[in-house]
């Protein structure tokens, strides 16, 4: 930080406004993951002043910036103002100067909700990207898709996304592209670590990267609500007896079955049913066991 802040200093009026800018922008990029919030906001005003008096031209950018900082709170408020004044339309060119506008665009539609447009335009950034040899982008947009393929209920699509994403990022051992999504990833991040720390993995994921990317990214979700506040479901804790229920269910066994097989009352098993209702949601048994396999509480 402290070279950032010295490079500032020496900005001077013969510097390229797009070089004063980018340097800028990553000093606050800088304070915002350090959470200095004093720092940030001095510093957003300052690049506020220099945008009106000599660069409106980079106003787009900026406000991407500054939204995104919204957006990673869920702020559905600025999600939509950010559409409503830059919205980019689904059969639009995509162009590398607008990049880091595209990427606010994906959190804002995941933020309203609007997976299949997030979607849409995550996989395009990736196309972009790679054409353009642009790792970190395509990074970033993969860490946008995982997200929105967690949401949609795509578990192993998502951790197949991510573990891509590590896999590239793992060589310059990069971590911020990924943990700034704090708890919007942190589910399928833990799964996968999870997954490269057993001992029979075989992949090429190295688990020390993987758990500092973990680390990084459980901070942050301390920090802020993430993108997908309002998607992101509380974990599902079943009893011992509830689980067992269930699974015999998704075997075809009806109440009765499940009461004479484990010797107990029909009564006791009802009770454990209405249990199972209850914290997953639904109404009957063949809606449970479709619940439960989605929610990872039996396969």
């Amino acid at each position: 930080m402290a070279e950032a802040q010295a490079t500032v200093i020496k900005l001077t009026g013969g510097v390229p406004k797009e070089i004063r800018f980018a340097v800028y922008m990553h000093l606050a990029a800088v304070y915002l993951a350090r959470g200095n919030k004093f720092e940030l906001t001095s510093l957003l005003e300052k690049i506020s002043k220099f945008i009106n008096e000599d660069a409106q031209f980079l106003r787009p950018n900026f406000l991407a910036f500054t939204a995104r900082v919204k957006l990673w709170n869920g702020d559905r408020s600025a999600a939509q103002e950010w559409l409503d004044h830059y919205f980019i339309t689904e059969n639009a060119s995509l162009e590398l100067h607008r990049m880091y506008q595209y990427f606010t665009t994906v959190r804002a539609y995941i933020v309203l909700g609007e997976l299949k447009k997030a979607k849409n335009l995550a996989v395009r950034l990736i196309q972009i990207s790679k054409d353009f040899c642009r790792p970190q982008d395509a990074a970033e947009a993969g860490t946008l898709l995982t997200v929105v393929l967690w949401a949609e209920g795509g578990k192993d699509e998502s951790q197949e996304m991510l573990e891509t994403v590590l896999f590239e990022m793992q060589p310059h051992s990069f971590v911020r592209i990924i943990a700034d999504e704090g708890a919007s990833i942190l589910q399928v991040l833990k799964r996968t670590l999870n997954k490269v720390k057993r001992v029979d993995y075989k992949g090429l994921l190295d688990p020390v990267y993987v758990n500092r990317v973990y680390i990084a990214t459980y901070a942050v979700s301390k920090q802020r609500k993430g993108i997908m506040t309002e998607h992101i479901s509380k974990p599902v804790k079943l009893s011992k007896q509830q689980i067992m229920i269930v699974n015999f269910l998704s075997q075809g066994y009806d109440r009765e079955s499940i009461a004479e097989k484990n010797g107990v009352s029909l009564n006791t098993v009802k009770f454990h049913l209405k249990g199972v209702y209850e914290k997953i949601g639904v109404n009957n048994a063949a809606d449970a066991v479709m619940k439960a396999r989605e929610l990872g509480v039996i396969k």
